[in-house]
């Protein structure tokens, strides 16, 4: 237990010392760390023609990343505790939460809304036509966002972030996209 070994005679094992919350930040890592790599190789077999193995790689991707999510929440949910290092970056009160997210999260959707502008500029200048419609469609969907972005925090001045009408407005919100998560990707929870 605690050590597993690889064809190829590398061994990889788990310091025994680690805490629990440390194993399951570790774990929560792997599973995000784990979803890209899988995503990169669905990109590398779909450019090789290898089309069962991109999908194979898809939806470890897709799986791996909902395993992620529903790691962390069970954590918070059950453990009453938010996973190591977890929103490091947010406030602890309600208000100050929404808050720090919402200017997160804009900060971050307005940096990839930069640089997918940076792409289209040089894929226009490098003759590089057949990436145009995807990147114009990632642009358009970081613009949405972003204008939600926007509407949530307006909302929340509007309001004076009163508690409880922000607490209303999550219950509305958890309730749309649980249905939107349910029809997406089957999930009960």
């Amino acid at each position: 237990m605690g050590k597993v070994m690889w064809s190829q005679g590398q061994v990889y094992t788990v310091d025994p010392a680690a805490d629990l919350d440390t194993l399951l930040a570790e774990q929560m890592a792997w599973e995000q760390i784990n979803s890209h790599f899988a995503a990169d190789l669905a990109g590398i077999y779909h450019k090789m023609g290898l089309n069962g193995f991109k999908r194979m790689k898809r939806y470890q991707s897709i799986k791996e990343n909902k395993e992620s999510a529903e790691l962390r929440h069970y954590i918070i949910d059950y453990l009453g505790v938010l996973p190591t290092e977890e929103f490091a970056y947010v406030s602890p009160t309600l208000v100050a939460s929404l808050k720090d997210g919402l200017n997160l999260d804009h900060t971050l959707c307005s940096e990839n809304i930069v640089r997918l502008n940076r792409i289209m500029e040089l894929a226009l200048s490098g003759n590089s036509y057949s990436v145009i419609p995807m990147v114009d469609c990632l642009i358009k969907k970081e613009n949405e966002r972003l204008v939600k972005i926007q509407r949530e925090y307006i909302e929340g001045e509007f309001v004076g972030w009163d508690n409880t009408y922000m607490m209303m407005h999550d219950k509305a919100l958890h309730k749309m996209y649980k249905c939107k998560e349910k029809k997406a990707y089957g999930w009960k929870k």
